[in-house]
C-alpha cells in the first residue's frame, strides 16, 4: 500500500503504528506521467513486521519530483527493508522522477534482511542531498552483519551504524558486509529537509 501517492501531503505521525504489508511515498511517475510530491513529514512511527519502512518509490520513465521529505523518530521491529529509495522502479528508462532533500534521522530497531539500506538512483538524474543521521539498525538474527547498497546519489551520513559507500561513479563499491560502529562521517552538520506547518495528517492507529 502506498502511504503517499501524488497528493498534497504534509504529515504522517504521532505515535503511528504501521503493520504489513508495505507503506511508501509512491508510486510516482508510473506510465511516464508527471508527479510532484513535497513537504512530507513521517515522524514518531513504529513499523512492525513490514516489508518496508521508510521507502520512496518512483517508476522508471516518470517525470516530476519528490523533495523535502523527512523520516524522523522511527522504530523498526523486524522490518525487512528499513530504508529504501528506488528511483528506477520496474525498469531503466531515460527519464526519472527527481528525488532530493530527503532526511532519515533517529532510526532504531531491527532489520529482517541483511541489506538494510538501499539507495538505488538513476545514473543520469541521480538523488541529491540525502541525509542520514543517528541510524542504529541491527539484524533480527543475532550476529548477522548488515549492509547498505547505494548508487548515483549524494549522501551525507552522521552516526550511522551501517557503512554507506555512495556516489555517481559507474563503478560503485559493492555493499559492505562488515558491521560498523556508530561514527560521525561528516565534518559539519547538514540541514534537515524543511517543511511548512502541516495541514494534513493520517488518523492515529
Amino acid at each position: 500500500m502506498d502511504l503517499v501517492s501524488s497528493m498534497p501531503m504534509e504529515k504522517v505521525g504521532g505515535l503511528l503504528s504501521i503493520s504489513p504489508p508495505d507503506q511508501c511515498v509512491g508510486s510516482l511517475g508510473r506510465g511516464g506521467i508527471l508527479d510532484k510530491v513535497q513537504n512530507v513529514n513521517v515522524r514518531h512511527c513504529v513499523f512492525t513486521g513490514t516489508l518496508c519502512a521508510a521507502r520512496i518509490k518512483t517508476w522508471s520513465g516518470g517525470r516530476g519530483f519528490a523533495r523535502n521529505i523527512v523520516y524522523e523518530d522511527i522504530t523498526l521491529i523486524n522490518s525487512r527493508f528499513p530504508i529504501i529509495i528506488d528511483q528506477q522502479y520496474s525498469g531503466n528508462k531515460a527519464n526519472a522522477v527527481k528525488v532530493s532533500d530527503v532526511t532519515f534521522t533517529s532510526f532504531r530497531g531491527t532489520s529482517a534482511d541483511a541489506l538494510a539500506i538501499q539507495i538505488n538512483c538513476d545514473k543520469t538524474v541521480g538523488c541529491d542531498n540525502i541525509v542520514m543521521e543517528h541510524i542504529d539498525i541491527t539484524s533480527s538474527s543475532p550476529g548477522t552483519p548488515l549492509s547498505a547498497l547505494c548508487r548515483f546519489a549524494h549522501v551525507v551520513t552522521r552516526f550511522v551504524s551501517i557503512k554507506i559507500s555512495c556516489g555517481f561513479s559507474k563503478n560503485d563499491d559493492p555493499p559492505s558486509s562488515d558491521p560498523q560502529p556508530l561514527v560521525d562521517d561528516a565534518p559539519s552538520p547538514a540541514p534537515l529537509a524543511h517543511s511548512p506547518t502541516p495541514f494534513f495528517s493520517f488518523p492515529l492507529l
